[in-house]
């Protein structure tokens, strides 16, 4: 992935993939947003997080870990910084298999058929591609 503007993107054949992070404004926490952006639909390089054809929160995309999740994002828990990172990086290890299924509009695809993009906001222009 390649960093530009506080977040992380991919380019593969037909999806832009985007990790971004943001500050929440109501508290010491960050979220992190996966977002995906469809070639076919725009000839965006680097598109914003919000402006991307499928967005999802990282807690809404692993219900069962919300809390850690919550927790690991929030400045003001009582973990030190090198305990923070290493349980992120195991957090975000089990969204890489979701980020490898994505690579491909087919793969979006496939994942909004079983379910895994649940709770995901679709943009109009994007809901037939992804159906």
């Amino acid at each position: 992935m390649v960093k530009k503007s506080g977040s992380w993107y991919r380019h593969t054949d037909g999806v832009i993939t985007i990790l971004n992070l943001q500050k929440s404004q109501y508290a010491p926490s960050y979220y992190v947003k996966i977002a995906f952006w469809l070639t076919d639909l725009g000839s965006e390089r680097f598109p914003k997080e919000n402006q991307a054809h499928v967005r999802i929160r990282l807690d809404r995309r692993l219900p069962e870990l919300a809390d850690e999740t919550t927790k690991l994002l929030k400045l003001d828990s009582d973990i030190n910084d090198a305990q923070r990172e290493e349980r992120l990086r195991a957090l975000l290890s089990r969204v890489r298999p979701i980020l490898d299924q994505t690579r491909t509009v087919a793969g979006l695809r496939q994942l909004k058929a079983s379910g895994i993009l649940r709770g995901a906001a679709v943009k109009v222009a994007a809901q037939n591609s992804v159906k």
